[in-house]
């Protein structure tokens, strides 16, 4: 067997390993870091699924307006307040589409168009004047999609 001489600072450094206490202060110290990266992640996969749900209602409202415009007919789209279906309707079809394949809790809160309607007209205006849908999900974040007279699109989002 060896013998250290020297004072108890430098046997200290010359063994290796970590105490039990340096263990623990770094077991807490992640285990913290991991409880704020879990809530954030869980927060920003909510509002990116809202962003996801929106752009398809996008995508939606477009082709919605582009074959209005490409049959010469006319396309609505139909929602119901806190509900994740739509109807869409044209070309002597109707078919309805879910937001909840991109997350649970994201339903369409409100609409203020006529009869909560959306329909484009063949030279793929809107049937009626300015007009806005608002989506929601289950953290309460909001996107409002705004549609104007001439049919352009715009969305605002406020992420909770």
């Amino acid at each position: 067997m060896k013998k250290v001489k020297g004072n108890m600072t430098e046997v200290r450094h010359r063994l290796k390993g970590f105490s039990l206490i340096e263990l623990l202060i770094v077991i807490a110290i992640l285990g913290t870091l991991l409880g704020i990266a879990s809530y954030t992640w869980s927060r920003y996969q909510d509002n990116a699924n809202l962003r996801t749900a929106v752009r398809e209602l996008i995508a939606d409202l477009e082709e919605a307006r582009e074959k209005a415009k490409a049959e010469n007919s006319t396309y609505s789209l139909t929602f119901t307040e806190n509900s994740p279906a739509y109807v869409i309707t044209g070309g002597g079809v109707s078919r309805t589409k879910s937001l909840s394949p991109f997350g649970p809790g994201i339903v369409v809160e409100s609409t203020n168009f006529n009869q909560e309607q959306v329909s484009f007209l063949p030279r793929g205006t809107l049937n009626s004047n300015t007009g806005r849908i608002i989506v929601k999900n289950s953290r309460g974040s909001k996107a409002t999609v705004t549609i104007n007279v001439t049919g352009r699109i715009y969305v605002a989002y406020d992420f909770k």
